[in-house]
């Protein structure tokens, strides 16, 4: 999806966007997960800004709270390359 305005998601609960928010020393990280229409966030400490770390703490988070998810959406950063599609 190249034009993110055109989807209506964030008129239903249950649409999140992921990312990831580096600290100002460029060695903290956490991972944020926020659901477009309450902005209810979940909010995971990283040990490190890897794929495998941000994979962990969102299956973690996504089981966890799995009723509320439809759908999760990342950006193109190389710490989600890893996230398995659910097709």
């Amino acid at each position: 999806m190249n034009d993110r305005s055109k989807w209506n998601g964030a008129s239903y609960i249950g649409h999140w966007e992921g990312d990831t928010v580096l600290g100002r020393d460029l060695r903290h990280c956490v991972l944020t997960l926020v659901e477009r229409k309450s902005g209810y966030a979940i909010v995971k400490k990283l040990r490190t800004r890897s794929k495998d770390e941000v994979t962990r703490a969102a299956t973690c988070a996504i089981r966890r709270h799995c009723r509320n998810f439809k759908t999760l959406t990342f950006d193109n950063g190389t710490e989600f390359h890893d996230f398995p599609r659910p097709w």
